[in-house]
């Protein structure tokens, strides 16, 4: 019986040999059929075969076969057969790693290029692979080692040192981040992965905050770019987009402090400037405000818009010499708005160019033939220069078209006043006051 037992097991291991032998000639003969990129033949003599496969190379061989044949799921199945065999196969942990990263299944990324990197330290591409995997997945105290060793080795990788910035930012370290960042932007070439993963997302939120803005649901967009911001705190637009959506909600302070971080983030942002302009202005701090104003026009926004309030600033300061000078920028830039050519006369006006103030004046008519208020400064230029007569005829244009508008019976109520005529001059005041006690004298 002992002697039946061991011819039994003899019998076992010649035919585990034989298989393994036979499995052994099926892989080599397949393998050669793969280096003549027959790929196809390579596959049908892998699958041909009906034995126990005990070599992790074969399924290996599989994998990287039907990868060439566009079969990526049959090929991960394979890929998985291997590290079934042997988990630390590096091929397959490294081929299997990268296809899980391309799938952004980064947490699987991570623990098989971990187990490839353990075996090759010194690749540096692997190394790289391994922390936009960690990166990816928001590993980022782990992954800080691993950028700072990428680093070391290519101390010009613009899209490694805006990772490790991100990392640091993440992690609290801001002045570390802002180092990174630095550099980051002095070797990237805007165009690398994390670039564009970057900008994708940022857009994504603007994107999204922008929809709610439309539909007045600043809240709501406020919510979303808060959100957006404790991802990439350090995108200028979002933090703008946000001190917009506070402006909306009447949460100044909060407005403010949004377009202050935006130009630290991005000094040449000149819609922040301006956004701070209007705030200052709104708060009647024209000093603040037209400061502001000339910074969004060196930052390189020549707009006309700007320019009138700027001009509207330097008005306000009396500095009317300056004012002439932005209001004309206003109008060269667009000579079709009422309101810049009166800005322009009202400047005149106190500069006593009385004839440049009627000019100014008579074109904001022309545009806007119901503009009262520039006729009645074209009155006021009149009186201003003794030409009562036409500054009553001006008057009296304006009561032609709004027998209520109070300040024309004033002009003429002056206007006979200083020609003498004291009772008609007191009858046109009168009106003016009833119709507008303000003017009470």
């Amino acid at each position: 019986q002992e002697k039946n037992a061991n011819e039994k097991e003899k019998e076992k291991k010649n035919i585990g040999g034989d298989a393994r032998e036979i499995e052994d000639q099926v892989y080599k003969v397949a393998l050669q059929s793969y280096r003549e990129k027959a790929y196809a033949d390579c596959l049908a003599k892998l699958k041909d075969y009906a034995g126990e496969i005990t070599n992790p190379n074969f399924y290996y061989l599989m994998a990287i076969t039907l990868q060439h044949l566009g079969d990526r799921a049959a090929a991960i199945v394979d890929y998985e057969r291997v590290l079934k065999l042997d988990d630390l196969h590096f091929n397959t942990n490294l081929n299997l790693g990268r296809i899980y990263y391309n799938d952004k299944n980064y947490e699987a990324a991570t623990e098989l290029l971990e187990t490839a990197y353990s075996r090759r330290e010194n690749d540096l591409d692997l190394l790289y692979d391994l922390t936009k995997a960690h990166f990816y997945n928001k590993n980022y105290t782990t992954v800080i080692p691993y950028l700072e060793a990428y680093l070391k080795r290519n101390s010009d990788g613009g899209e490694a040192w805006r990772m490790l910035g991100e990392s640091y930012s993440k992690t609290g370290k801001s002045r570390s981040a802002s180092k990174a960042f630095e550099k980051a932007d002095r070797y990237s070439t805007g165009n690398d992965e994390l670039y564009k993963h970057l900008e994708g997302s940022i857009a994504k939120y603007g994107r999204e905050a922008s929809e709610y803005s439309k539909d007045g649901k600043y809240k709501e967009a406020i919510s979303v770019l808060e959100k957006g911001i404790m991802e990439h705190s350090k995108a200028a637009s979002l933090h703008f987009n946000l001190g917009l959506n506070y402006i909306e909600v009447g949460n100044v302070k909060k407005a403010s402090e949004e377009f202050r971080k935006t130009i630290d983030l991005e000094p040449a942002h000149a819609k922040a400037y301006q956004g701070l302009g209007l705030i200052h202005y709104e708060r009647e701090e024209y000093r603040e405000a037209g400061a502001y104003y000339l910074a969004t026009i060196e930052a390189g926004k020549q707009d006309e818009f700007v320019y009138y309030k700027l001009g509207s600033c330097f008005f306000k300061l009396k500095n009317f010499n300056k004012a002439v000078d932005a209001y004309q920028q206003s109008i060269r830039l667009n000579p079709n708005q009422k309101r810049y050519h009166f800005g322009l006369g009202a400047s005149y006006i106190a500069l006593n160019e009385h004839y440049d103030a009627i000019a100014a004046m008579e074109i904001a008519l022309k545009l806007d033939p119901m503009y009262l208020d520039a006729q009645y400064n074209i009155a006021v230029a009149y009186l201003k220069m003794s030409q009562y007569d036409k500054s009553i005829t001006e008057a009296e244009k304006i009561l032609a078209k709004n027998s209520e508008y109070a300040k024309a019976y004033l002009v003429i109520g002056h206007a006979h006043k200083r020609m003498g005529n004291y009772i008609l001059a007191d009858s046109f005041q009168k009106k003016a006051e009833r119709i507008d006690p303000s003017l009470k004298q």
